[in-house]
């Protein structure tokens, strides 16, 4: 395969579609995160573009600072531009846009259970690995 094909793929057709693969997972749960801190439910269509816009605009900031994908600073920016994400797109029905402490906190909990997630399935796979041998 052409050397340029294989960057063009991993740069960015793969992350698009990782973003809209663990999109339907993470808006369900931003809609759930969303009525425990923020009181309103987010209609399903919502949640995924917020969620899909906030794990592109992590991925995409990270890159182009130049940050690896699992590091701590890798965090910290999803954390900000998720927050960021939230303050802009999601609007309570009664009162309009959501304060940005709310926000910061529904990204603050999203990053813990996807972290959660992410632990659970590592440990899943290491222990059926382990099963296998």
């Amino acid at each position: 395969m052409n050397r340029k094909i294989e960057i063009l793929i991993n740069i960015l057709i793969l992350p698009i579609i990782s973003a809209g693969i663990s999109s339907i997972l993470g808006a369900l749960i931003l809609q759930k995160i969303t009525t425990l801190i923020a009181k309103f439910k987010l209609k399903y269509w919502t949640a995924y573009k917020v969620a899909f816009l906030a794990f592109s605009g992590s991925y995409i900031v990270g890159f182009t600072i130049g940050i690896p994908a699992i590091s701590i600073y890798s965090a910290v920016i999803a954390f900000l531009v998720q927050a960021a994400i939230y303050f802009i797109m999601l609007k309570h029905p009664e009162t309009g846009s959501i304060r940005l402490g709310t926000a910061c906190l529904i990204s603050l909990v999203y990053l813990i259970v996807g972290g959660l997630i992410a632990f659970l399935i590592g440990f899943i796979a290491t222990f059926a690995e382990l099963q296998f041998r």
